[in-house]
């Protein structure tokens, strides 16, 4: 006698929803400009399926920032990328396949895929290398220090106004400092009158000379309302506008750092 081969009411579900294709849609704008974001290919990528057509889906923009990434399958749930690593896409941007997927709003960001320290000027991304290394001395007859560059380069990374400077990975985000870099015109003695260390006009790390043995501390004026942190999965990156600080030189260092940046800043 031939059997008879059922199919439970789960199968039939699972069955009927994998059949199901759907599209997503919506539109793609640039987070710095508000412009639309032109000809960059979006990828679905599925969190699980065994599907091999129901895997990786991809959907242009159009010169308006329109995209539609077709065939997408019902039961499937799909993570948003853009295929062009050099662009994040802020947030967590997931949708379920198949029928019911409402047009997003998206938001992409330029940032390079490396970590590190970039200036991003008219859509192009320029790396920014060390510029020296970090020096200290103590103060005349104190306890205290004042560190300094062992040298400043002939053309300084300048950021100029409408550019930004981009910080990027967790690790330099959170350990880098800004901090004023003070040119003194004068001579300066550093140290006490058994040992001590004669400094011609240089430029200092946060500390303004008002005589040989008085000085102030100058911390940065870092406005941090303008600064725009965006996250996508494990890259992380900080937007620094030219207007975030107020005009002037500045290095880019960790407390223990042996190297640092040097940034011109044309300010607000």
């Amino acid at each position: 006698m031939a059997r008879t081969l059922t199919l439970s009411s789960a199968a039939v579900l699972l069955i009927s929803a994998c059949g199901t294709k759907g599209s997503y849609e919506g539109t793609l704008t640039d987070g710095l400009t508000g412009q639309p974001v032109e000809s960059l290919r979006l990828l679905a990528r599925a969190q699980q399926t065994d599907d091999l057509t129901c895997k990786v889906l991809e959907g242009p923009t159009s010169a308006t920032g329109v995209f539609k990434i077709a065939n997408t399958c019902g039961g499937v749930t799909y993570d948003v990328e853009a295929a062009d690593r050099t662009w994040v896409l802020a947030g967590a941007h997931s949708f379920e396949g198949g029928e019911g997927a409402t047009a997003q709003a998206l938001t992409a960001w330029r940032a390079p895929e490396g970590i590190g320290v970039y200036v991003l000027a008219e859509g192009a991304l320029t790396p920014v290398r060390t510029a020296s290394d970090m020096s200290s001395l103590p103060l005349w007859d104190r306890e205290e220090t004042v560190r300094y560059p062992d040298g400043i380069p002939k053309r300084v990374t300048p950021v100029a106004a409408g550019h930004h400077l981009l910080i990027v990975g967790a690790d330099d985000i959170d350990r880098l400092v800004w901090t004023p870099l003070i040119q003194h015109e004068g001579e300066l003695r550093f140290g006490n009158a058994k040992h001590y260390f004669d400094m011609d006009p240089w430029w200092y790390a946060g500390v303004r000379f008002t005589s040989k043995e008085d000085f102030e501390r100058v911390p940065a004026q870092l406005a941090q309302d303008k600064l725009i942190d965006v996250k996508e999965g494990d890259r992380q990156v900080r937007y620094v506008p030219h207007d975030a600080l107020p005009a002037g030189r500045y290095v880019l260092v960790g407390p223990d750092d042996r190297r640092t940046y040097i940034i011109d800043f044309a300010g607000g």
